[in-house]
């Protein structure tokens, strides 16, 4: 059994590793610089946004309060509504129950409703519920058409559906002020769960740290696992680039010229019959291959690849060119991807900017100001000299 000593000293042996990996990444002789300019710009985006976030939680709360405060005034004042009043605050509720609730015909005289007109069966109990609850209504009549299925009713054709109105907290997203209450409570319960130092204590724990996930994030955990999954995530980025279109597909078409632009890829081998082998930064300093294949390939105009079968990181997309006037090329990027750990490790690369959308935004810009320059960027894969640039050997 591990004493206390043996563990403090397991402890602090571990965030000294931690530190040294740290240092090494941001330290990086070659690609440090833009490693720490990444994070500086996501602290900055993180305290922008959650200024936004604390502006946006108040004002939520002050509305409200102050619609609390009109409802509870409502509530003990005496209400004589008018006919035409009562019939607008029935039809009102009716909006939020009803799939048709055009097809009811609503009239009031002296604080009683009637109700008529063609309605569904599963809905009548929450339409009479719904008028009921109307502020004024002394009582309702029912005189309704009930219609098991719309059939031939004309007023019952098409529609939405509805069930009444969710609870906040089983609806996709939050308001600022939900938010902040669940995640309050979400560290608090985390914080207390992890004290207890039991099994019961971990899962609360667990289960305060995904209340405080959720509010962060503000994403339906079962709506992220329908876009995750087997769902492709799709990227799109175009840019212009100041070179004619030959020399711009000459350098793309050559794609072991990629890592003179596109800092995560680290080598790509030509294999011969359109075939090629990735080998790209992953995540914690690992790295993952895959082969790939050429789809379609006409000059100057489009390129396609995909990963064959079996690749770490499945993937697809095109790269499409057309020449502008003033010897200008504009160059279009789809890029169709399943990321390795789902929708959670999509989310979480994003954060960093590792996703495919920011590098290849990143990676486009590097490209343009490679072949307008001449210039290799200082956080390039490889140096220029092991670059096969047949663009820039013709200027």
């Amino acid at each position: 059994m591990r004493t206390d000593h043996e563990t403090t000293d397991t402890a602090a042996l571990l965030g000294a590793l931690g530190l040294g990996a740290a240092l090494m990444f941001f330290l990086d002789p070659s690609r440090g610089r833009r490693r720490r300019a990444l994070v500086r710009d996501q602290v900055l985006h993180a305290v922008r946004k959650g200024e936004h976030g604390v502006e946006a939680t108040v004002n939520d709360l002050t509305n409200r309060a102050h619609g609390l405060a009109a409802e509870a005034r409502n509530r003990f004042r005496e209400d004589d509504p008018t006919d035409d009043v009562l019939v607008a605050r029935v039809r009102s509720e009716l909006g939020r129950v009803c799939s048709h609730p055009r097809a009811v015909i609503v009239t009031a005289l002296d604080g009683v409703v009637t109700l008529s007109g063609p309605v569904l069966d599963g809905e009548v109990d929450n339409v009479l519920a719904a008028a009921r609850s109307a502020r004024g209504v002394v009582s309702v009549e029912n005189r309704l058409e009930v219609h098991e299925h719309p059939g031939n009713v004309p007023s019952l054709q098409g529609g939405l559906a509805r069930t009444g109105t969710r609870m906040e907290l089983l609806q996709e997203h939050w308001t600022p002020a939900a938010r902040l209450l669940v995640g309050t409570g979400g560290a608090a319960l985390a914080g207390y769960g992890l004290s207890r130092r039991d099994t019961p204590g971990h899962l609360l724990g667990l289960l305060g740290a995904a209340a405080l996930a959720r509010s962060i994030t503000n994403t339906d955990f079962r709506a992220s696992r329908r876009r995750g999954g087997d769902d492709p995530h799709h990227v799109r980025k175009g840019i212009t680039i100041a070179a004619p279109i030959d020399e711009v597909y000459r350098f793309f078409s050559d794609y072991q010229n990629f890592p003179a632009f596109m800092s995560h890829v680290r080598e790509v081998e030509d294999r011969g019959d359109g075939r090629s082998h990735w080998t790209v930064d992953g995540p914690a300093g690992t790295h993952v291959s895959w082969d790939a294949e050429l789809t379609a390939m006409e000059p100057e105009r489009r390129i396609a690849w995909r990963s064959l079968p079996g690749a770490t990181v499945p993937n697809e997309g095109s790269m499409t060119f057309e020449s502008l006037d003033g010897g200008r090329t504009h160059v279009e990027i789809e890029l169709d991807h399943r990321p390795p750990a789902g929708a959670l490790g999509a989310a979480v690369a994003t954060l960093f900017r590792r996703d495919p959308k920011h590098q290849l935004e990143d990676d486009l810009v590097r490209a343009k100001t490679f072949l307008e320059t001449g210039h290799r960027p200082r956080d390039a894969s490889r140096p220029a000299s092991d670059i096969r640039n047949h663009a820039m050997a013709e200027r």
